[in-house]
């Protein structure tokens, strides 16, 4: 099946039918099945990681048809284009779904193999980082107790539209070039920047010889320690500076000494490539520092992610209320968004349209 041009035309003028709908699921359905699906079962996954490609492929399927899942089964029991497409060979119904979707919370493996699969292949070496709040249903005066007492891992938390929310901080690393998912982690309201830079980007990305990768985050970002540091591990941060320490970053950016690293003997051979880098990094990392405001584009991407993974796959309302359950609600709800964006960028569709269009009124339960 191929998604027909004037169908893209009219979700971008903003109309959305029933069969539109149909055309696009179907479409994003046989695409899904050659090019993630197929890719994973080469790997020689157990039954575990079958299962859990399908349960991804229902997620997916679900979220954009705004089906709970015994309705789901029934659409797939009276759509024969829709049972064709999925084939489904594990999760064929709704007690094996539900069977499966309690135990999946404990497949970390499958979970991480299944998030290298995407649409868009990898093409440079450019992540944007950047937090959003998770938010829990617990905005209740008679559970507000409980927060304050802590029995509870979400704790009260600003959000940027709705003031003080409920919830979790979410950090996200994603890779610009493909949106792809590459690290989240949950952390408390009042862990520093510098620690979540540490461990999201040096620790995940940084490299003593490897690739040059550039990380864009937000002014909430800027740290000295997180300028220089990045440096060092083959890093460019691309953080908006605060304007009136710009001039003292500069200075400390331009008299930072090469790495010690670099003179023991195992680089000796190379010492004179990674100086010449260094350098280079060092005069680009200048550059960002005053071009920060044309990396704002890219850094938007990352927030379209977000919009849908809580429009439409179900993030804005966890339902969850303790980490380690929603830590992998929120690593799948982010992983379907950033299919869906790739999908909808490679069909000419705009995301900010079909946000608009697909999103609903609750999440995935």
């Amino acid at each position: 099946m191929t998604l027909e041009a004037d169908i893209v035309e009219r979700i971008n003028s903003g109309k959305l039918s029933p069969e539109i709908l149909d055309c696009i699921v179907l479409d994003y359905l046989e695409k899904f099945r050659k090019q993630i699906k197929q890719k994973f079962y080469r790997k020689k996954a157990g039954n575990d990681g079958k299962k859990f490609i399908e349960y991804i492929m229902i997620e997916n399927v679900r979220a954009l048809y705004q089906s709970p899942p015994v309705l789901f089964y029934i659409l797939l029991e009276n759509h024969d284009e829709l049972r064709d497409l999925m084939s489904l060979e594990y999760l064929t119904t709704y007690k094996k779904y539900r069977d499966f979707d309690r135990k999946r919370k404990s497949l970390k493996k499958n979970i991480k193999n299944t998030i290298k699969r995407n649409f868009k292949k990898k093409v440079d070496e450019m992540y944007i980082l950047d937090t959003t709040i998770g938010e829990t249903d617990l905005n209740k005066i008679r559970k507000g107790k409980f927060i304050k007492e802590e029995i509870y891992d979400a704790e009260f938390v600003h959000s940027s539209t709705k003031g003080t929310v409920v919830g979790f901080t979410v950090c996200t690393l994603v890779n610009w070039s493909n949106l792809s998912v590459e690290k989240v982690e949950f952390y408390p309201k009042n862990t520093s920047k510098k620690q979540m830079w540490k461990e999201m980007v040096i620790d995940t990305l940084g490299t003593k010889t490897g690739k040059i990768k550039i990380v864009i985050a937000d002014a909430g970002f800027f740290a000295y320690q997180n300028y220089l540091f990045s440096i060092h591990y083959r890093l460019i941060p691309v953080i908006k500076s605060r304007a009136n320490l710009k001039d003292k970053l500069l200075k400390k950016i331009k008299e930072l000494p090469v790495s010690l690293v670099w003179y023991d003997q195992r680089y000796t051979k190379m010492f004179k490539t990674l100086l010449k880098e260094f350098h280079e990094i060092i005069s680009l990392t200048v550059s960002y520092i005053e071009k920060y405001d044309d990396f704002k584009k890219k850094r938007g991407e990352i927030e379209l992610i977000f919009k849908i993974a809580k429009k439409i796959f179900g993030m804005e309302d966890l339902h969850v209320y303790y980490t380690k359950k929603a830590y992998w609600n929120v690593y799948i709800y982010l992983y379907l968004s950033s299919l869906f964006h790739q999908y909808l960028t490679l069909q000419g569709i705009n995301p900010k349209r079909a946000v608009e269009l697909f999103q609903q009124d609750h999440g995935l339960t």
